[in-house]
């Protein structure tokens, strides 16, 4: 078998909504950081959400009010079909959000940042994420681990059995780049939380929970 089929069997699962997908690590990452929040209250920003699976109340307990923020109109068209809880659907960019200041308790970006094409995207992204969110709330970024070989080789060969990229850029990143990036934003990674694998080399991915350096709160 080569690699590239091995890696297809592997990876192919179904999602939530019994739709194939060829990343199992998308429904790791969603079904901790749903448990990261489940005692969240007031207003919630997924960033890059898509069709809102992560906290749709069919998959998800949590009873916020959930703005998804996405560019793909189509999936966003899609979570407004399928989403039955307290949520909006928004089109727009990340990097340009169109919510004022301190909008949000709780920001999340997850299964996005990876496809942005550079580290200076990303540090865009996560400056209008702080933007938006409140002094006292808190961003959840995920990552994924360029230590890993496993990841590397999947992100090396993703175009052969993920044929959903479309061309969109896959970068992986070490915990110590990110640390970089939070810094010249005046930000900081309060707590790290490993995906697949809880050690820092061999994590699939990695959740950051962001602060701001000044006060110790976001």
């Amino acid at each position: 078998m080569s690699p590239v089929s091995l890696l297809r069997k592997l990876l192919v699962t179904r999602d939530e909504r019994g739709r194939t997908t060829s990343d199992r690590f998308r429904l790791a990452v969603r079904k901790t950081v749903r448990g990261m929040v489940v005692d969240v209250a007031g207003r919630i920003l997924d960033c890059g959400g898509g069709d809102g699976l992560l906290f749709d109340p069919q998959v998800s307990t949590l009873g916020s009010i959930v703005t998804v923020l996405d560019l793909d109109e189509r999936s966003l068209k899609e979570g407004r079909r399928a989403y039955s809880g307290n949520g909006a659907f928004v089109c727009g960019d990340m990097t340009a959000m169109p919510f004022p200041d301190g909008f949000f308790d709780t920001s999340v970006c997850i299964g996005t940042l990876y496809n942005f094409p550079s580290g200076d995207t990303v540090m865009r992204g996560i400056a209008e994420m702080a933007r938006v969110t409140a002094d006292n709330g808190r961003i959840l970024l995920e990552f994924r681990n360029a230590d890993n070989p496993v990841v590397t080789l999947a992100y090396r060969h993703a175009a052969a059995y993920d044929s959903s990229l479309k061309g969109l850029p896959l970068n992986a990143y070490r915990i110590g780049d990110i640390r970089s990036m939070l810094e010249e934003l005046d930000l900081e990674a309060k707590h790290i939380t490993y995906i697949g694998i809880p050690l820092r080399h061999l994590a699939f991915g990695f959740i950051v929970t962001v602060s701001r350096r000044e006060n110790g709160e976001l």
